[in-house]
Formats: C-alpha cells, structure tokens, sequence
C-alpha cells in the first residue's frame, strides 16, 4: 500500500499580518486554485509523474476542514472520486 500526504493549500490565517486575527476555519486564498490544479498536474498528467490508473489509487481522505476539502475538489474531479471525511 502506498500513501501520499498532502497539506492544504495556503488558507488566509497563513497570509495574515497579526496573529490576533488569526479564525479557526479559514478559507483558502486566492492563490488555492493554482496550488489544487498543480496537484492534478502532479499526479494525473505527464509520462514522468504518477499516474493514478497504473499506481492503483483508489481513495482519498480529507479533513473536515474548508481548507482541506477545497484543495481535494480538482483532484476528485479529475479523478472521478469522492473524499472520505
């Protein structure tokens, strides 16, 4: 079995100037749908990268998180799935 952990993309606690401003939630930044998309890059396209038909990947998990969930919605488009919460 093979696992792959990866981090949510950049939340907007992670851009903030004080701490004190700092939500338990927070949203993705602008900048999410870029860093979403280089993970169907990454692991769905190019000879050179993974391929996630021939790796045998068939399941994905996120955290409960806005963060953790949007960075998953490219990824499960691309590759027809649903997370598991």
């Amino acid at each position: 079995m093979e696992l792959y952990l990866i981090r949510h993309v950049q939340s907007t606690n992670q851009v903030l100037e004080s701490s004190d401003d700092i939500v338990f939630d927070p949203h993705p930044t602008t900048l999410r749908e870029r860093q979403a998309e280089q993970l169907v890059d990454f692991f769905v396209a190019g000879e050179e990268r993974i391929r996630f038909a021939e790796s045998g990947i068939d399941r994905l998990e996120t955290s409960p998180m806005w963060r953790a969930v949007q960075t998953t919605r490219p990824l499960t488009k691309a590759l027809g799935l649903s997370p598991e919460v």
